[in-house]
């Protein structure tokens, strides 16, 4: 009698929080052991009437999955270790053999393969188990007559014993409630029940015990027991005296019944009674409140597959609130039309950072909101990065984040990770999370500093610069990304500087695109890092007065140098007019076209005019050509600039308060072109701030 198993599995995978989008493709969106069910032209790969599967997006009251039946959750631990071993012999030697040269041609030892294997359940919430065994090899072969090669039919005993290891108990066997084509072999003396399976196996065929009680308390231990000789001795080792009936009652080709063969003819080819313990399901009862979370629900006939697939799914995920303008693209990314009101719209899938940075920070189930309200958050702030981060470039958003947070972190660490992924920056000021980016304008225009800086409003009128060592420059960048290609499996991109590899040899960088699942996007990253580092050579501290509270770190400021620039190009303001200014000290122009005045208005603002050039520029009074939208702030600084010599651009890394009326400011040099570089590719361009453009002469000794 064949054996054909045709058992179900049940299992229920979560996914993450919900609500989520759902699926991508359904079927199509759904793998197991890496091979979707259905193909994208929609061909099934597996027959969909042994595989099926329910989806839930998750919600506060989601409705209960057909696996999850009864209030039961299932989970399943892999064993795949075989009990005892299949049918051997032992071969020696007799006379004729020896004589005719052929070595171990007579069986001298059958061992039957009796044995026994345990496992440890430590969940002290299990309730019951299941035990699923796999029979690979289950058969005897006739040695003579008509019928020699065929298959007759075989029989595998077994047991299964339970220890409370947490109440000190001792191994009782067991009785088996359910268990599929098992039949009972005999009762010993304490009224426990051996089994036995019997049939044809040439394949990989599964049954399943179900059932099997937990009692006492944990950890327990699980004994499964194969065995002949017990059905007769009662745990007594096997013994040679038995040993024809033994053979008699587990292979029914047995070589008692041989005629014309002698009965120590070696049989091993032509037996099998191998079992594998294959899995453990534990069941866990009164735990399957799901709300909240995303989950699907599959039933896996082992005809299909006859053990556990892996299983992943393409999850369009968690739902999040988005600015009231936006609307999602296909891809996640958000396009916004027509202007924002500062409000929120509906929860939404999307890919942008900065919607899910937020999510993740007011959240008070899975993030911080029991911490962060939601008006410790700006959306002035985080709109204008929620606009970079979703241009599109080639194709595709700037940033886009696709991620699976699956283990607890510290708070601050997961922030700063999401930030990452739009160059972002947080810092705590005014009683609220201020967050800022490293990013361009939307038209790719120059960034307009927040503020000027010059000896004239700096402590001591001194800037102090200082640069890195070369070896902290990479030439060469190794950006770990999840590529899509690849089943969503890390890759590495590498992102070089020829250049700079000839002059400093490679100097690797390792860099994890967090979220990302961008080859194009993982390159923009290396190369925005790569001529980060080449500005980050070059760094400004400096002290100043209440000035220093009106930059913010991530804030882009300008700083005229009359040390770097060679010569006065800035100043206080006497008095002005909305067309001209008179500034403290007489001003020459520098050489050069285009020369522009930047002022800082009465509002605070910073605004550049052209000046006009004429009569009106000799002296203390500089005029422009086209009015200022207000006043410049009398006593406040301006700056002189042309096409031969700029102010310096820095961004602002931290601000601190020195307690005494005057702020220390760090920053770093900013370059208008890293934006460009950094999508496109190319190199920086450096605009001159000096005027100093020839060597020095040798001193004469």
């Amino acid at each position: 009698m064949g054996l054909n198993s045709s058992s179900v599995i049940k299992i229920v995978d979560l996914l993450c929080e919900g609500p989520i989008e759902g699926i991508e493709g359904g079927s199509k969106g759904i793998y197991l052991n890496e091979s979707p069910l259905q193909t994208q032209l929609g061909e099934n790969l597996v027959n969909p009437d042994l595989v099926s599967y329910e989806i839930r997006t998750g919600g506060r009251q989601p409705r209960a999955l057909p696996q999850l039946k009864g209030g039961e959750s299932n989970t399943v631990m892999s064993v795949g270790e075989e009990v005892g071993s299949s049918y051997t012999e032992i071969l020696n030697n007799d006379d004729n053999a020896v004589a005719q040269g052929i070595a171990g041609t007579k069986v001298s030892a059958r061992n039957y393969g009796s044995g026994e294997h345990t496992v440890q359940i430590t969940d002290p919430d299990i309730a019951s188990i299941d035990l699923i065994f796999t029979i690979p090899r289950l058969f005897s072969s006739a040695q003579e007559g008509l019928v020699k090669g065929q298959l007759f039919d075989a029989r595998i005993f077994f047991d299964v014993f339970i220890q409370s290891v947490g109440q000190g108990t001792a191994f009782k066997r067991i009785k088996v409630a359910d268990a599929d084509g098992v039949s009972e072999a005999f009762r010993n003396n304490a009224g426990s029940t051996v089994f036995y399976i019997e049939g044809i196996s040439t394949t990989n065929y599964q049954f399943k015990v179900s059932g099997i009680e937990l009692e006492g308390e944990a950890p327990w231990n699980i004994r499964v027991r194969k065995y002949p000789q017990e059905r007769y001795q009662n745990d007594i080792s096997h013994s040679s005296a038995n040993a024809a009936t033994i053979d008699k009652d587990i292979f029914r080709a047995t070589y008692q019944e041989f005629e014309d063969i002698e009965k120590t003819t070696p049989l091993q080819s032509g037996r099998a009674n191998t079992l594998i313990w294959t899995a453990v399901v534990k069941t866990v009862r009164d735990r399957t409140a799901n709300s909240h979370c995303a989950t699907v629900g599959m039933d896996i006939s082992t005809e299909e597959f006859q053990s556990l697939p892996t299983r992943a799914y393409l999850v369009k995920g968690k739902k999040v609130l988005v600015p009231s303008n936006a609307v999602p693209r296909d891809d996640g990314s958000l396009e916004f039309i027509g202007s924002f009101d500062g409000s929120l719209g509906e929860a939404v899938w999307t890919t942008c950072p900065v919607c899910i940075f937020y999510d993740l920070m007011t959240n008070k189930r899975y993030g911080a909101g029991n911490f962060i309200e939601a008006n410790n958050l700006s959306w002035v702030d985080l709109y204008p990065l929620a606009q970079y981060s979703n241009q599109l470039i080639d194709g595709e958003p700037r940033f886009a984040c696709n991620v699976a947070v699956s283990s607890q972190v510290q708070a601050f660490t997961i922030f700063q990770d999401f930030a990452s992924v739009f160059r972002g920056m947080m810092y705590w000021q005014s009683n609220t999370i201020q967050l800022t980016a490293d990013h361009g304008n939307l038209d790719s225009s120059i960034v307009d500093p927040v503020h000027i800086f010059s000896n004239s409003n700096v402590i001591d009128g001194v800037f102090n610069y200082s640069g890195s060592s070369l070896k902290t420059r990479s030439t060469s960048i190794r950006i770990r990304y999840i590529d899509p290609d690849n089943f969503y499996k890390p890759n590495i991109l590498v992102v070089e500087d020829a250049e700079l590899i000839t002059k400093y040899g490679y100097q690797v960088k390792d860099l994890l695109a967090f979220g990302c699942t961008s080859k194009n996007q993982a390159r923009r990253l290396g190369r925005w890092m790569m001529k980060s580092e080449e500005l980050d050579a070059n760094t400004v501290t400096f002290a100043v007065g209440l000035d220093g509270a009106l930059v913010f770190p991530g804030q882009v400021f300008a700083i005229q140098d009359e040390l770097r620039a060679g010569t006065r190009l800035s100043g206080r303001i006497n008095s002005s007019t909305t067309t001209s200014i008179v500034a403290d000290q007489p001003i020459t122009l520098p050489a050069g076209a285009s020369p522009m005045l930047t002022c800082i208005l009465n509002d605070g603002t910073v605004e550049s005019r052209s000046i006009y050039v004429g009569a009106s520029t000799s002296g203390t009074t500089i005029t422009v050509q086209s009015a200022f939208s207000s006043l410049p702030l009398v006593q406040a600084v301006y700056s002189i600039s042309t096409t031969e010599v700029n102010e310096q651009k820095f961004r602002c890394l931290s601000v601190g308060d020195n307690g005494d009326g005057t702020f220390a400011v760090v920053a770093v040099q900013f370059n208008d072109s890293i934006y460009g570089t950094a999508d496109a590719g190319g190199e920086l361009e450096f605009k001159d701030v000096t005027t100093v453009d020839e060597k020095p002469q040798m001193p004469i000794i």
